[in-house]
């Protein structure tokens, strides 16, 4: 006789349409549905302790989040090897220590998370019930990211099926004949992005020492000075071999493309300022630096996309 739970199950998936039913069904579904609730009790026991540590014992930030990460490997390595129906004796060297290296970096990301969180409420000036919410919520934010990380490396790697390797391996091999081409475009690309820096930076500062010059205008021909840079050595230099139009209009997307990078670099730059309320030397320079690395993925790939296209095939005459 089957039971009622089971029956109440079959007959809701029957209704789910054909492709998501499929997709429910397939390998890694099936995996993240067994590894949710035992991440949740990894997550349980971590966030216990962690609320054990902050709000009972008051240790500090980082020794926080160091114990909580300790409570939930425990847990964590168990559930694991039941999500991915591990059986046996664990293997020392392709299981158990690839499981402690990830659980320590995860350690790592938590335990700076929690010190950043208590720098955050501190400076915010959060007592009482409001620091714990905040430093716990933090610390949760914290776990989501490291959850899904985790995941993807236990189902791809950790505990993948070895028979699935030599399909991966074709997939590899296929990936990296697509991005082999681009590599030599990649590092043109990033040279005449190091030398507008460089042009801009001396620009600026042959204005604003010798010149003369206020600050914000020798920024701003600075900044002009180093577009048109950037935009000519990428015109006849990094993608020379793909489509043209004009230089007017490839340099009106190209500006806007530019500018919107810009924008990037000082959201990134607002947030951490602004919304964190972190004006530190090192929460600076790692929001200039983020900012930076997002902008220029951004620039290369709106480059390709909407300022020089690929050249398109001609199709033979029959």
């Amino acid at each position: 006789m089957r039971f009622a739970p089971q029956t109440h199950a079959s007959a809701a998936l029957a209704k789910v349409p054909e492709p998501l039913r499929r997709r429910a069904a397939s390998p890694a579904v099936r995996r993240l549905v067994r590894f949710a609730p035992a991440a949740v009790l990894a997550l349980a026991a971590t966030q216990l302790t962690y609320l054990l540590c902050a709000n009972v014992w008051h240790t500090t930030g980082r020794v926080s989040g160091a114990v909580g990460w300790l409570a939930g490997v425990a847990v964590s390595y168990g559930v694991s090897r039941w999500a991915w129906e591990r059986r046996g004796r664990p293997r020392l060297l392709r299981e158990t220590l690839p499981f402690l290296a990830v659980s320590l970096l995860v350690g790592t990301v938590l335990t700076e998370a929690s010190h950043l969180g208590y720098a955050m409420a501190g400076s915010l000036r959060l007592h009482g019930l409001e620091f714990g919410v905040f430093v716990q919520g933090v610390y949760l934010a914290a776990n989501a990211v490291t959850f899904a990380l985790r995941f993807l490396i236990f189902h791809f790697l950790l505990f993948a099926d070895r028979r699935l390797f030599a399909d991966r391996r074709d997939s590899v091999a296929a990936l990296t004949a697509r991005v082999r081409p681009l590599l030599p475009e990649v590092a043109r690309f990033l040279v005449v992005g190091l030398f507008t820096v460089l042009v801009g930076a001396v620009i600026g500062r042959l204005l604003h020492g010798p010149a003369g010059i206020a600050s914000l205008p020798s920024r701003a021909v600075a900044l002009l000075a180093a577009t048109a840079v950037s935009f000519a050595g990428n015109r006849y230099w990094t993608f020379r071999h793909r489509q043209r139009t004009t230089v007017g209009r490839e340099g009106l997307r190209y500006f806007v493309l530019y500018s919107a990078g810009g924008l990037i670099q000082l959201a990134c730059l607002a947030f951490m300022t602004q919304l964190l309320n972190q004006h530190g030397r090192l929460p600076v320079d790692t929001a200039l630096a983020l900012g930076v690395a997002l902008a220029l993925v951004f620039r290369y790939w709106s480059c390709r996309t909407w300022v020089w296209r690929a050249q398109a095939v001609a199709v033979p005459a029959v």
